[in-house]
């Protein structure tokens, strides 16, 4: 689900702040996120109505309600509100959110009709727009989740400044090795330190795809024909996604390329092409791969891989069976790219895929490394320096 744009932040500042009343929690405590199920209160001065839920740089008004609870007495009191998610799937997309905003409040922006909210298109409004602040806190009892966020932060932060550096350079910026390193030094440093010895016994850690890979652990993943979208290479997209997603998207043009690969077992037999196999629920486009530059597993004349649109066509189209290592890269790709279109959308990205056929090695006990993707982010700012940098899966 694509987040609308919030208000410009000169426009926030202009609001009037007021300290929160949480339920049963005094005012600038926070709360448990688990609290949004059953609400939680804030007060609500006469003549104002909820207009926007904000979270971070973006409007979450999806997510949330606001339901009156007490109404006014006098003129001039106050009443009060019960904010609430809509239902588990917005709580849950809140929390996936969370992992990637470094300031866990949710912004309860309310708006009064007065002569002077219209006048200059709204921009002398005083008194018009006030904002209340409901902070919060996860869930203590996932280390797991406390990690991931450690990771998504620092992905955020590490993809913001690098957009946001000055100079005319076009070379890639590579963030798989030396930046997965960094990363997994952030998270082992918070286990080691902030973790008790019980936490960190916890069973999440055996199935926790998204540390392994950064510690480049052998992780379940493409068996040698597979394309499904597994869970190392998710969590991997979805960190890259709330990186993106917590940008100003108005400042940069992106360009997202995705090269799929394959080790080197050859195809015996031609391997089914389908939806259910993707492990994709949501289809926006049609599902229909394209490739180019490569034959029976190999580029051509050993030339780089070359990326098509998303919804283009080429000369190679993968029919309803995958016959070679060339078209298994492509759906590999193709697959990867359009889960990352589901979550990111489409304003102010172009997606594009290809593919690499066949990775070849003497060490055949290493294949399940070179059964990848690789993605490449491309951001051109608003005065048209190029910030590129490439980040490679290691997915098996």
């Amino acid at each position: 689900m694509r987040w609308e744009k919030a208000a410009p932040a000169a426009i926030i500042a202009f609001m009037a702040l007021y300290p929160v009343s949480a339920q049963s929690t005094p005012p600038g405590n926070p709360v448990s996120i688990e609290n949004f199920t059953s609400g939680v209160e804030i007060p609500q001065e006469e003549g104002y109505e909820v207009s926007d839920f904000e979270f971070g740089q973006y409007k979450v008004n999806s997510l949330f309600k606001a339901i009156p609870i007490k109404s006014h007495g006098t003129p001039g009191t106050t009443g009060t509100l019960l904010i609430k998610v809509n239902n588990e799937e917005a709580l849950a997309e809140l929390k996936q959110k969370s992992l990637s905003v470094e300031d866990l409040k949710i912004g309860v922006v309310m708006h009064k009709e007065a002569w002077n909210c219209h006048l200059l298109g709204g921009w002398i409004s005083i008194g018009c727009n006030k904002r209340r602040e409901i902070p919060f806190t996860l869930n203590n009892s996932d280390p797991c989740q406390a990690v991931t966020r450690i990771i998504y932060l620092a992905l955020g932060d590490k993809m913001t400044k690098e957009m946001e550096l000055q100079g005319d350079s076009h070379a890639p910026i590579t963030l798989d090795q030396a930046f997965s390193i960094l990363l997994a030094d952030k998270a082992e440093d918070y286990i080691r330190t902030k973790l008790s010895p019980i936490a960190r016994e916890n069973q999440c850690f055996k199935e926790f795809a998204l540390y392994k890979w950064l510690r480049n652990e052998e992780i379940e993943g493409y068996e040698p024909t597979d394309y499904s979208l597994h869970e190392g290479l998710r969590s991997v997209l979805r960190g890259i996604a709330s990186a993106l997603g917590g940008m100003k998207m108005e400042r940069y043009y992106f360009q997202i390329e995705i090269i799929g690969y394959a080790d080197q077992t050859q195809f015996q037999k031609p391997h089914p092409l389908s939806k259910t196999e993707t492990n994709i629920t949501t289809w926006n486009s049609p599902f229909a791969v394209y490739y180019t530059g490569c034959r029976e597993n190999h580029l051509l004349l050993k030339m780089k891989a070359v990326t098509i649109g998303l919804d283009e066509k080429s000369m190679n189209p993968v029919d309803s069976e995958i016959n070679d290592n060339c078209e298994l890269g492509a759906t590999r790709a193709f697959i990867a790219a359009t889960y990352l279109k589901n979550m990111l959308g489409t304003y102010n990205i172009d997606y594009r895929y290809g593919t690499g056929g066949m990775i070849e090695t003497d060490d055949r006990s290493k294949d399940y490394l070179n059964r990848k993707v690789e993605i490449r982010v491309i951001a051109k700012s608003a005065q048209g320096r190029l910030r590129a940098r490439t980040i490679r899966l290691i997915t098996n």
